[in-house]
């Protein structure tokens, strides 16, 4: 989805919170595009893409998002702990976020409040979790779309996710580029084969879930921190799973 910054932040504060998730990919369907499907890669603004397949998913469905989610995700993976919008009791539970000047945390700007409940369903981020539900799903992901008895996805779509659609596109660096729905990295040159190094991503934030299936693990941590800050934490902690596991 390919769509400028200047033209999307007013349709965007527009509808979040004020309108529906399908609304709001029908005003995305009326903004001009930057480029032709398939012609460049770009990460967009505030996972816009995903508000469109939020609305793909209601029409598809007659459901809400929220209601989706609870039916096919949440429920049947006993993710108990993960809400569009949190309920009253568990407020108390939210984490504050603190970010970072200088390399200090800057303790007054402490971020605290939840969205307020809406019609929206922000498909873009607008979940919040706990690491016990998160680890459920990318265990989920880990075991070729089932967790235990309860299957998710067919063992095919979870192959087909993890593999590279970008190849050339991908601007990304370092062996990685895009999937459906997360990077992927591959060790070898055809980008798109075998078996991947990693398939995850890192939230907004320090939050990083990753999957690698070569060692058999999954992996995330989450700081209470939002950028700017140190962005070796969380490079840290992934080579202090590494040292931690077995080798291929």
């Amino acid at each position: 989805l390919h769509v400028s910054g200047n033209d999307y932040w007013p349709v965007f504060f527009g509808h979040v919170g004020q309108t529906t998730t399908t609304q709001f990919a029908r005003a995305l369907a009326a903004m001009p595009m930057q480029s032709q499907p398939g012609a460049r890669y770009d990460y967009g603004n505030t996972g816009g893409h995903y508000e469109v397949l939020g609305a793909v998913i209601e029409q598809a469905s007659g459901q809400t998002l929220e209601q989706f989610l609870d039916e096919n995700l949440f429920g049947p993976l006993g993710m108990e702990d993960s809400y569009f919008y949190l309920p009253d009791e568990k407020l108390a539970r939210r984490p504050v976020l603190y970010p970072v000047s200088n390399g200090e945390i800057v303790a007054e700007q402490a971020m605290t409040q939840p969205y307020p409940r809406s019609t929206y369903f922000f498909g873009g981020g607008g979940v919040e979790s706990t690491a016990a539900d998160l680890n459920r799903f990318a265990t989920m992901l880990h075991g070729r779309g089932a967790l235990g008895e309860t299957r998710i996805l067919q063992a095919e779509t979870v192959q087909l996710m993890m593999q590279d659609h970008l190849g050339s596109l991908s601007t990304l660096g370092d062996g990685w580029s895009w999937g459906f729905g997360g990077a992927v990295r591959y060790t070898n040159a055809s980008h798109g084969t075998g078996v991947p190094e990693q398939y995850g991503w890192s939230g907004g934030g320090y939050a990083r879930l990753w999957i690698d299936p070569r060692r058999d693990l999954t992996a995330y941590v989450a700081f209470p921190l939002v950028a700017p800050g140190n962005p070796q934490l969380l490079e840290e902690f992934s080579q202090l799973v590494y040292s931690q596991a077995p080798s291929e």
